[in-house]
């Protein structure tokens, strides 16, 4: 470098500004711009909704790769910066509290549930001759069987047990028909499929909607989910948009909101409060 070039550069403060100028931006616009096309429309996902997967595939990452593509981004300090400095400069304004109320007014469990098919055995009422007629066939396989495949020893005793246990069964039905020659029992039918309901929090971790339960605890017979409320989300909405009128068909107030609510002499400054709230709610 040339005494002249070194004369040019600056010194002192105005050195040490360029220097962390050049290192650090200091601003959304400055630090989003030095992103990659594909960091920034990540940025800009995680920026309207906070789940790195989703984000991830609005930035064209696979299906397959956008769990972990999405968390190794949330690590990569250029990311981390623009994220920061994003929500620095947003703060949550009045569309996006409007928004977040309506994604709440729009929850639904089918996002948190997925179902499986499991074999049951519906109970049904039998004739009991018909259930003595199975038995009986039962009873002679068992035999067949034990001889054709030649049991001896504990096999053969715990089979002997099995059949007594089968004859006195058939005894008992024979005495209830000698009572009752229409008699029926209440016994497992034939099985079938059903489908049964699934918590299922990959499927909402998945769709982006984990932020909308309001809880999620354990009990004897499983998870138990709460969401937030849809109903006063809409309520909020409704107000907002100047719904709730008398001469519409859902009951109201003289001032406009349904009944119940708790906000029907709200100032606009106190429902913003309450629209707040229930966004507040919802992070944590």
């Amino acid at each position: 470098m040339t005494r002249k070039a070194r004369k040019a550069q600056p010194k002192g403060p105005a050195a040490a500004e360029r220097g962390r100028s050049a290192s650090e931006p200091t601003t959304f616009a400055q630090a989003f711009a030095r992103l990659t096309p594909q960091r920034r429309a990540f940025v800009a996902s995680y920026l309207e909704r906070p789940n790195a997967t989703r984000a991830a595939k609005a930035a064209n990452y696979s299906e397959k790769t956008a769990r972990s593509q999405g968390q190794r981004l949330l690590t990569s300090a250029d990311v981390k910066t623009a994220l920061r400095l994003g929500w620095a400069e947003a703060g949550m304004g009045a569309e996006e509290v409007r928004a977040r109320t309506e994604e709440v007014a729009r929850t639904t469990l089918e996002d948190f549930f997925s179902f499986e098919r499991q074999e049951h055995r519906p109970y049904t009422y039998r004739p009991v001759a018909e259930l003595l007629t199975e038995l009986f066939a039962q009873i002679d396989f068992e035999e067949r069987f034990a001889q054709r495949a030649g049991l001896s020893g504990k096999e053969l005793k715990a089979h002997a047990a099995a059949q007594l246990q089968r004859r006195r069964d058939a005894t008992r039905m024979e005495l209830e028909m000698e009572a009752d020659p229409y008699a029926t029992r209440w016994v497992p039918g034939p099985p079938v499929l059903r489908e049964v309901p699934r918590l299922d929090l990959a499927k909402a971790r998945d769709l982006g909607v984990l932020h909308l339960a309001k809880k999620i605890k354990p009990t004897p017979n499983g998870l138990a989910l709460e969401l937030q409320d849809p109903e006063q989300a809409r309520v909020l909405i409704g107000r907002l948009h100047g719904l709730w009128a008398k001469d519409d068909d859902a009951p109201s107030t003289d001032d406009g909101l349904p009944e119940g609510t708790g906000l029907e002499d709200a100032s606009d400054e106190q429902l913003a409060a309450e629209l707040t709230r229930l966004l507040g709610q919802g992070a944590g």
